[in-house]
């Protein structure tokens, strides 16, 4: 089932300080994907290179190897649609 729905920003009781490298595996650019990753983005001071590695092996079993392979580009190229524009100046993105 798929909703659409805003991204929710939430800003954290303190800011994080010492996070200079965010990574998340698995991102395929759901809302929730999106929130984790913004969250990290507005709340890490240190923040220098947010690294999305879309690759999910858990479903790799479900698809076959193209549609896996299809999925995997969409993923990467939504990746970047979504957060090239939230990035601070300085802050790399890396998509793997």
């Amino acid at each position: 089932m798929k909703r659409r729905r805003k991204v929710k920003r939430v800003a954290a009781p303190r800011v994080h300080k010492h996070l200079k490298v965010l990574e998340i595996i698995g991102y395929y650019g759901r809302i929730s994907d999106l929130e984790l990753a913004v969250y990290a983005i507005d709340n890490a001071a240190a923040l220098k290179k947010v690294i999305i590695d879309p690759r999910c092996h858990a479903f790799e079993v479900e698809y076959t190897r193209e549609e896996f392979m299809k999925r995997e580009q969409d993923a990467r190229s939504t990746a970047k649609r979504q957060l090239t524009p939230l990035l601070p100046p300085g802050v790399d993105l890396a998509i793997v």
